[in-house]
């Protein structure tokens, strides 16, 4: 105990000194009074108190008002978005009112809106942060790999694929293969997979079908696929394409692939990732190593392929419906369930290398043929559209 301090005349002297819980709690309320507009009897006795006590009002003013500043930031921030979505439900109140909408149409479109309602916040790109721009190419290179082989790596096929090829390889992949397309507002068409100006001959049953060149992952948001007529298929789950999902596979295995409608994006937008087809056939076509894979997958996936449109053609003409029901992953519109493609993935990469290109190409023009005649004929005309892919020799034996 100092002479003449705190202790010795607000508590010593009254005979409770000896009191800790006293003691703790009068010092616990001296510290509190400091941040917070409030007073207590208890005043510096002593010059070292004196200061010790500037010093801490000094540094309470400073933490205090940060304090102050960042929950006012806070309620300000909140205060705002309530009154964005306050006004934007008084125009669609006002909306409904001068436009007499049915009650019932009304409450559709707000349970929509309030089940759908999200910050619009996009996914930051290597682009947009300047302060990397300055960054080396083998630097940025890597960034891309880490970036976007994850999500590649979700296909059943690169999952396998992309560990086996060397660094030099993944490297020209996002150099020459893969980018992402420009962010796609809610509804906007994914026009980067279809070939320019390039539209496929029409089937007669169908409306004309796009070209498209590109494979597709969803980053961000959702695609949803429409049909000829601009609608999504409802009663079929795979016309939405989630994050890590994909959608035209076909490009990369087949001469020509066409898809019949669109995909568009989903009511929180879109951010998608390109796979283009000639430049990926080429890199892969140049790794020794791995190409013999890569040609044995193309051949199993067009088998795959080619079976799930003659299930849907016989489906549509009364035919086939038993097969149909065998294999109901197999029917998926957009082709992208990852437990069909699986096992042909496995059995591509534990095939054994010794049989060679040969047997490939032996495949590869066996089925040539006969797909080609399928894919000219087959639409899905009982569910709207699909995709079709006219594949050719030349293009499927160029893996080998």
């Amino acid at each position: 105990m100092r002479n003449g301090s705190w202790i010795e005349f607000y508590l010593a002297e009254r005979g409770i000194g000896d009191d800790l819980w006293l003691s703790y709690s009068t010092s616990l309320h001296w510290s509190l009074t400091q941040f917070t507009p409030a007073s207590m009897e208890i005043f510096p006795r002593n010059v070292a108190e004196r200061f010790f006590n500037v010093g801490i009002i000094v540094l309470a003013l400073l933490v205090f008002s940060s304090f102050v500043s960042s929950i006012t930031n806070a309620m300000n921030h909140i205060r705002n978005i309530n009154a964005t979505n306050t006004e934007q439900e008084t125009r669609i109140r006002r909306y409904f009112r001068e436009n007499s909408i049915h009650h019932d149409l009304a409450s559709r479109v707000w349970h929509f809106v309030r089940n759908n309602r999200k910050v619009n916040v996009r996914r930051l790109r290597l682009a947009h942060v300047t302060s990397l721009e300055g960054l080396p190419i083998r630097l940025k290179d890597e960034l891309l790999q880490a970036q976007h082989l994850p999500v590649m790596q979700r296909h059943p096929f690169f999952k396998l694929y992309l560990p086996t090829v060397g660094a030099s390889m993944k490297k020209r992949c996002v150099q020459l293969a893969i980018q992402e397309a420009d962010p796609l507002a809610s509804g906007g068409s994914l026009e980067a997979i279809m070939v320019p100006g390039k539209v496929a001959k029409s089937t007669g049953l169908r409306n004309e079908s796009y070209v498209v060149k590109k494979m597709v992952f969803c980053l961000f948001g959702s695609l949803e696929y429409n049909d000829p007529n601009g609608e999504v298929i409802d009663d079929d789950p795979g016309c939405i394409v989630s994050p890590g999902e994909w959608a035209c596979e076909a490009a990369l295995w087949l001469q020509e692939a066409t898809l019949q409608g669109r995909l568009v994006a989903g009511s929180s937008g879109c951010d998608a990732l390109l796979v283009d087809a000639d430049a990926f056939r080429i890199i892969a076509k140049e790794d020794v190593e791995t190409h013999h894979y890569v040609a044995k997958y193309a051949v199993l996936f067009t088998n795959l392929f080619t079976d799930a449109m003659q299930m849907s053609v016989g489906s549509d003409l009364g035919a086939v419906e038993e097969e149909a029901e065998e294999k109901p992953g197999s029917t998926n519109i957009l082709f992208n369930d990852p437990e069909v493609l699986e096992p042909a993935a496995r059995d591509a990469f534990t095939d054994s290398h010794k049989h060679g290109s040969i047997m490939l190409l032996g495949a590869i023009k066996g089925f040539s043929q006969r797909n080609s005649k399928m894919a000219r004929s087959s639409t899905r005309s009982g569910r709207g559209s699909t995709s079709t892919a006219e594949p050719e020799e030349s293009d499927a034996a160029s893996l080998s």
